[in-house]
């Protein structure tokens, strides 16, 4: 009769359908990352089992000191981090791009993360091609999650932005990482965000029904640098006070 505890992170409802089947018997608490997945998780439940929530620790790599990353170019990059599905939404950051392009001329939109199947991959270049921002976009396809600190402080050092076009998370992990490197963030204000992102304090939040107002986020960050910066120290500091492993883990 061991304790059994489970931890409950998934985004994607139907990985969390197996929830219905658990007895209280057997499970005695499930962890989850959020607020917000608690209540996902206490819907799907058919008997009383504790639902606790636990700060979810970021990997120590994330906590290092903030360092300026050697850009050649004075060329602002807006990143977005994910799975290529249509829960991530990354067609809808390939719209905000192309939207953004029409305001700011010298910009770079880089996409990290893996295309799910590989007939993906020409609809994803036809999706961008359409939207003219090819010249303009980096994909970066099964980037090492060790090397990503990196990466987000190329883009912070740019003088860049990350973005979050998705439409359902359970806390938020690619934001929660780019704000701990002092990325100023921009996402919508769905889920887990408005649990850890003060909008105008340490990140911004944008009506996820306008991507219109996502784009007028981003471009008044690509505009006041001295608010782009205040808002990333903010987020590191409001990331490491609760997700530095040290804290989260104790």
């Amino acid at each position: 009769n061991p304790t059994i505890i489970v931890e409950s992170h998934s985004p994607y409802i139907k990985n969390l359908e197996y929830l219905r089947s658990l007895e209280s018997s057997s499970v005695n608490t499930i962890i989850v990352p959020s607020q917000y997945q608690a209540r996902r998780v206490k819907k799907r439940l058919n008997e009383h089992i504790l639902v606790k929530v636990s700060p979810n620790p970021l990997r120590k790599i994330f906590m290092e000191p903030i360092k300026t990353f050697p850009i050649s170019r004075s060329t602002p990059i807006i990143a977005w981090i994910g799975r290529f599905d249509d829960l991530k939404n990354w067609k809808g950051f390939i719209n905000l791009s192309s939207c953004l392009k029409t305001k700011v001329r010298n910009v770079e939109f880089w996409m990290v993360g893996r295309l799910p199947y590989q007939k993906l991959t020409h609809e994803f270049y036809k999706i961008a091609h359409k939207a003219k921002i090819l010249q303009h976009l980096r994909w970066y396809n099964n980037f090492p999650h060790a090397r990503m600190p990196y990466l987000l402080d190329a883009v912070r050092s740019s003088g860049g932005v990350v973005i979050s076009t998705s439409k359902g998370e359970s806390f938020g992990m690619t934001i929660a990482e780019a704000m701990a490197r002092a990325c100023a963030v921009v996402a919508p204000d769905i889920g887990p965000y408005p649990e850890f992102i003060q909008t105008q304090r340490n990140g911004i939040l944008y009506s996820h029904r306008s991507m219109r107002d996502a784009v007028e986020h981003v471009y008044r960050l690509l505009q006041d640098s001295e608010f782009r910066t205040l808002l990333g120290k903010r987020g590191r500091h409001s990331i490491v006070e609760k997700h530095d492993p040290d804290v989260a883990l104790y």
